[in-house]
């Protein structure tokens, strides 16, 4: 007979069974889980509701600020940048181009009372710094 020496193992960890309960460590998991769930709803009902519509506004609006009619929303004042407002209108009128024939009627009639307002202000604006 060999005489063999050795070390036994023993696993000592706790084991859980089926009709046992769970381990705090997943129940906080699980909370975790339904909190960001929350939270991502909350935050997604908080978001405007994005359109063609709702673009064409905002590319008006940064257009009606760099022409000076707006305040700027960080700053809080007003004043106008003549070449932005230029770029910005531009934009839209590509945009108009592109889009040609696949906006419906009501995005096309927003797009063409926009442009001819914003296109009117930048005129008037461009008159009056060349007159200085």
């Amino acid at each position: 007979m060999e005489d063999e020496k050795g070390f036994k193992f023993s696993d000592k960890r706790i084991r859980f069974d089926e009709e046992q309960e769970r381990p705090a460590e997943d129940t906080v998991k699980k909370e975790t889980k339904i909190k960001e769930g929350e939270h991502k709803k909350d935050f997604e009902e908080r978001l405007p509701h994005i359109d063609f519509s709702s673009f064409i506004y905002s590319l008006a609006h940064s257009a009606l600020i760099q022409l000076g009619e707006e305040a700027d929303p960080f700053t809080g004042k007003k004043g106008s940048n003549l070449h932005q407002a230029k770029e910005t209108i531009d934009l839209l009128s590509v945009l108009e181009e592109k889009t040609k024939g696949n906006l419906t009627n009501d995005e096309d009639a927003l797009m063409k009372n926009l442009l001819f307002n914003l296109r009117m202000k930048y005129v008037e604006l461009a008159k009056r710094s060349s007159v200085k």
